[in-house]
């Protein structure tokens, strides 16, 4: 399996993903910094796991650091600029740290791209009878490379639910869909004939099935603050995930724009239609008038509802809906950042 293809594919997903920072305070001399302080501030791609690793020698030890940080909830979580305490902290420190929640939390859900991204993995069996896996279920993994797996590493669980083809059939987008997360919990052990690998299913975001695919460990829960947009860009909603014709508030969509288009995580897209829905029901009892080409050209624009942006790509962005009103919305409607909103 070639690493570097499959780091690079991933990368172009999640370079501009949003990172919930926690945004947390603390006063401390700059001694306290560092190994032999005592206190670190989290970086991009910091997990208890690897900290335990650096901090107390033994990867196996984090929930001991853990134990350390009261303050992180869920141990599987931890976002650049969190405090973690590297040795038990006084307890006034910890009454201290001031907890500045910005903006709004999201589940990443789904996501397009313009290729098939390399997967680390496929998760192949079970020891439940379930079709459908839930979180502390034990699974079976096979990896392309075993031998470079540990113990405590974790991987994100993704479902390829749909591939586009143009006119030529040749692929031009596949989307995924996020469900869930897992643990490397036991290794084949010598003299065992397979070469499977056993995880432990830690968080469920949709249902799990075997056949799932695995990629590196990554953010699946983003924290989201509005971010005025760089430029003007128009594009319009490609598909929408939840399995139903029209859509409303808090349901998430994909658009045909990335950041090779200027778009960041952030930015709020606006929905444009133009209606009459009184003629518009005409047309349904009269065949021979078209709406469209009669009546649409006529009418303006209207500004009819908003869409957050979670997650950004190359090619592609994944949106929530805050607000749409009594709007039915779907697939192909006209949605444009202006810059400086």
């Amino acid at each position: 399996m070639n690493i570097k293809h499959a780091l690079a594919a991933l990368s172009l997903l999640v370079a501009a993903a949003p990172l919930g920072v926690q945004a947390q305070s603390i006063t401390l001399s700059a001694d306290r910094l560092g190994a032999g302080g005592g206190v670190h501030v989290a970086q991009s791609g910091d997990t208890l796991f690897g900290l335990a690793q650096r901090f107390l020698g033994d990867p196996l030890q984090w929930p001991v650091l853990w134990s350390y940080n009261p303050q992180i909830t869920n141990p599987h979580w931890i976002y650049p600029g969190d405090i973690v305490f590297t040795r038990s902290p006084d307890p006034a420190e910890v009454a201290s740290l001031e907890l500045q929640v910005p903006g709004n939390v999201f589940p990443l859900a789904g996501f397009y791209t313009s290729e098939e991204l390399v997967s680390f993995a496929t998760l192949q069996y079970a020891a439940v009878s379930r079709l459908l896996l839930s979180e502390g279920d034990k699974v079976y993994l096979e990896f392309e490379d075993p031998d470079s797996v540990q113990v405590g590493e974790r991987y994100s669980i993704n479902r390829v639910v749909d591939r586009v083809t143009n006119r030529d059939d040749e692929l031009v987008a596949v989307r995924y869909q996020v469900t869930g997360m897992v643990e490397i919990t036991r290794l084949p052990i010598e003299g065992d004939s397979s070469t499977l690998i056993t995880g432990e299913i830690l968080d469920l975001f949709d249902t799990i099935e075997r056949g799932d695919v695995l990629f590196l460990d990554m953010p699946q829960v983003y924290r989201v603050t509005p971010t005025p947009a760089t430029v003007d860009i128009e594009a319009e909603i490609m598909a929408h995930l939840n399995p139903v014709r029209f859509i409303h508030e808090q349901d998430y969509v994909f658009i045909n724009a990335g950041s090779d288009d200027g778009v960041a995580t952030g930015n709020r897209f606006q929905i444009w239609d133009r209606r009459d829905e009184g003629i518009q029901t005409y047309t349904i009892r009269e065949p021979r008038f078209d709406y469209q080409e009669d009546v649409v050209p006529e009418l303006p624009w209207e500004r009819i509802g908003e869409a957050l942006v979670i997650s950004v790509n190359s090619e592609y962005s994944t949106a929530v809906l805050t607000t749409v009103g009594d709007y039915e919305i779907s697939d192909g409607f006209r949605v444009t950042l202006q810059r400086g909103y």
